[in-house]
């Protein structure tokens, strides 16, 4: 009989102990790694960004072309219409869109590359058409039209000389193969193809062989016939002019063996959608908030665990028709959500569109949804009706970028016209001072034509507005952001040709010494960094129809804006709602079917937020208001007026009421103190050569302190007169109160505000 020895006996258990150990501690063996948590990027076909991969595309499109055994991607530029490069190994790394300054790069291997030079040429016109290396080429010389989604790799259309081209490319085996339909064109036109070393012109018949340059060349559709042509080291395929619709493949990289007569199939199949990329859906159960006021906030839980991994930082809303909702996303998705009623039982997201550049603005018109991100105005189609968007249409890319990290587009409205609005930030330094390269467009509001055609800018001067506003009779206002030239926050009431405060983006010759008023400034503990306004066009949403709102992404909050023009200008102040939000709102729209209003937002720099995204509804309750609904300011005082009766004891007492005001200095410092108003002191930055405030000039306070002599009250209860005879116009007011409606409800609020003018007295 065998007797196992202590030895072999430890050989053969020990194995077995430290598997279980290794199970029990759930610790991976080096056999068995642990697998990697899939990302964002792993559940997209494409993304839109500023795109670094040997040259940076501007406006690029990484598209995965590979499988997921051998992945590969190129970049697509939407600008110069070119496939800036092509590589092998993977997709593109993840960016955190609250970094400053970095961009997608490839994953893997550059197989091809291109400079940055247009990727057409018509009738032998080389050169870069454009006055400037900024921007679209001109249409007429070459046009991005949008992407198709399919079921396999997404096809880019474009025109070139008003003539219809598709492409789509894909690769396998380290070959890039790039097929082209191109409409029948009576010019030749040469495709860029890629940098290569400098030869003389080169035909099909000689085989192509590239291997200076790394790859090989081969072209199917054009037989023999063929012909190349190598200049300023690049290599272009010459496409004759022809009467008919041509369809030519162009390979790329080690190629084994050629098929020589093979055809090439027409891509128009693949433009007519496919299966849903993104069938599984997300329901939630929503509260609702307490009706013990006038509104209350209802919420709708954002799915920040789905199944894309999709990061949800809301940056847009919009409804449609029948109720249903579109949410954007930072990130560039967009999501359809449905079963939004009373109750918030059953609410579905659903993923409707994603890979866009940074959308952080959407409209819907006519149930199309409108995105806009930093690269164009993108108009999404769902062409075979399976509720994902199947063609990204460009309805206008003109607007000008940088590689600046914060020349962010924001926000996206239209007019009774049916034209649409959306602000431009400036090219902000890291750290928030100075600027970096200024184009016409950084810093403006603009407008796009309805039908697409037509961009122009509208006003210039602003720093960082993140939202905006279009009334119903087609008034503009925006928010701003402390910082350069920008002494706090403000709501403006935007003019057309006007200028908003930041002379570095005026885009005026000579440069301004002065800035268009706002309608009111915002000190830091009301606004750090605002959001849009909304105008209540709703019946259903109590006494405020016709009122502005304006919502305060810093300190997540709700604003009343009680505006008066005196002397033609518009000035005013806000007053908060008694609501909170989860997160940094930004973006607000009134559903058609509910008439209650709806607000998005997110979280990221400077704010308060305690959720990185929300989805809120703000419920007419029917309870009384009490809040002001008017703010007049006249010489010798403040006339008020309130929503209900005030109790007449109280609102008479002068020591309900504190009042002070003070001004800020407008400079090419970051933000600015508080001076007194009454001593126009004359303070100028005393840091870095005096374009900085020093730390003691930041920290000063000179708030005037007003008495209020009197204070009377209306017959009917409603507007009390604050007889204040040292009043004075001022860039920032603060009236505090502590007041009760004649039916016990505490009226303890502050109201922040600006003076440009004092109307006449009042009787």
């Amino acid at each position: 009989m065998h007797t196992e020895s202590h030895s072999q006996m430890m050989k053969r258990i020990l194995p077995l102990v430290v598997a279980a150990l290794v199970c029990l501690l759930q610790v991976p063996t080096s056999a068995a790694p642990a697998q990697p948590k899939a990302e964002y990027r792993d559940h997209i076909p494409y993304l839109a960004a500023t795109i670094s991969s040997d040259t940076t595309s501007l406006k690029g499109l990484a598209i995965k072309v590979g499988s997921t055994n051998e992945p590969a991607a190129i970049c697509f530029d939407t600008e110069l219409l070119r496939v800036s490069a092509g590589w092998t190994g993977g997709f593109v790394q993840g960016v955190n869109l609250m970094s400053r300054g970095q961009y997608p790069t490839n994953i893997g291997k550059i197989v091809f590359s291109s400079d940055v030079i247009p990727g057409w040429v018509v009738d032998g016109k080389f050169g870069d058409p454009r006055k400037d290396p900024y921007g679209p080429l001109p249409k007429e010389v070459a046009h991005y039209r949008g992407l198709f989604l399919n079921e396999s790799v997404p096809v880019v259309a474009y025109t070139v000389a008003n003539v219809e081209v598709m492409e789509q490319v894909k690769s396998a085996g380290g070959l890039f193969a790039r097929t082209l339909e191109v409409g029948a064109h009576p010019s030749p036109f040469h495709v860029l193809v890629a940098r290569v070393k400098e030869k003389p012109s080169i035909t099909q018949a000689e085989a192509m062989k590239m291997a200076e340059s790394g790859f090989d060349v081969w072209c199917e559709g054009l037989g023999a016939a063929a012909k190349w042509e190598v200049r300023g080291g690049h290599l272009y395929l010459i496409l004759p002019p022809s009467k008919t619709v041509q369809n030519v493949s162009i390979s790329l990289g080690k190629i084994e063996q050629r098929e020589v007569g093979k055809a090439v199939a027409s891509l128009k199949p693949l433009t007519r959608g496919g299966p849903a990329r993104w069938p599984q859906t997300v329901t939630v159960k929503g509260s609702l908030g307490l009706n013990n006021s006038a509104y209350t906030v209802d919420t709708i839980p954002v799915p920040f665990e789905n199944p894309y991994q999709a990061d949800m930082l809301l940056a847009g809303v919009d409804f449609f028709k029948d109720g249903r909702a579109a949410v954007c996303t930072f990130h560039g998705d967009v999501w359809i959500v449905s079963g939004i009623d009373d109750k918030l039982q059953n609410v579905t997201w659903k993923r409707y569109a994603v890979g866009m550049y940074h959308a952080l603005g959407l409209k819907i018109v006519e149930d199309k949804v409108y995105v806009l991100g930093r690269d164009q105005i993108t108009r999404l189609h769902d062409s075979n009706n399976d509720g994902e968007a199947d063609f990204y249409e460009n309805f206008n890319n003109d607007v000008l970028i940088t590689k600046n990290f914060h020349e962010f587009a924001l926000d996206l409205h239209t007019d009774t016209k049916g034209d649409f609005y959306f602000a431009k930030a400036g090219p902000v330094n890291n750290g928030g001072r100075g600027f970096q390269q200024i184009l016409p467009h950084h810093g403006t509001m603009m407008r796009v034509s309805k039908d697409g055609r037509k961009l122009d800018v509208v006003a210039t001067g602003f720093r960082a507005p993140n939202g905006m506003g279009v009334g119903p009779n087609g008034e503009l206002t925006t928010g701003e952001n402390e910082g350069t030239w920008t002494p706090r926050c403000r709501i403006n009431w935007v003019k057309g040709g006007g200028f908003y405060g930041v002379v570095d983006l005026a885009h005026k010759t000579p440069l301004p010494t002065y800035y268009d008023h706002p309608l009111c400034w915002l000190p830091k503990e009301v606004d750090n960094s605002g959001g849009g306004q909304v105008w209540v066009t709703s019946d259903k949403w109590g006494p405020l129809r016709g009122e502005l709102l304006h919502t305060a992404y810093g300190t997540c909050s709700l604003y009343l804006v009680l505006k008066e023009q005196v002397n033609g200008l518009m000035q005013g102040g806000v007053v908060k709602l008694p609501l909170s939000f989860e997160s940094g709102i930004m973006r607000a729209r009134f559903n058609p079917k509910d008439g209650q209003l709806y607000l998005v937002g997110l979280k990221g720099w400077q704010t308060s937020a305690a959720k990185n995204g929300c989805f809120q509804r703000v419920r007419y309750t029917g309870k009384p208001l009490n809040l002001p609904r008017q703010l007049h300011a006249v010489k010798g005082g403040l006339s008020l007026e309130f929503s209900e009766p005030l109790d007449k004891e109280l609102a008479t007492d002068v020591q309900n009421y504190s009042l002070a005001e003070w001004n800020y200095i407008w400079s090419a410092a970051y933000g600015s103190p508080e001076i007194s108003v009454k001593d126009k002191a004359d303070l100028k930055p005393g840091d870095k050569g005096g374009t900085e405030w020093t730390k003691d000039q930041m920290v000063i306070k000179q708030r005037d302190t007003l008495a209020v002599k009197s204070a009377k009250l209306s017959a009917d209860g409603k507007t009390v007169f604050l007889e204040v005879p040292d009043l004075l116009p001022a860039m920032q007011v603060q009236l505090k109160y502590n007041l009760e409606t004649t039916a016990g409800a505490v009226i303890r609020q502050e109201i922040y505000h600006t003076i440009h003018a004092l109307g006449a007295a009042r009787n």
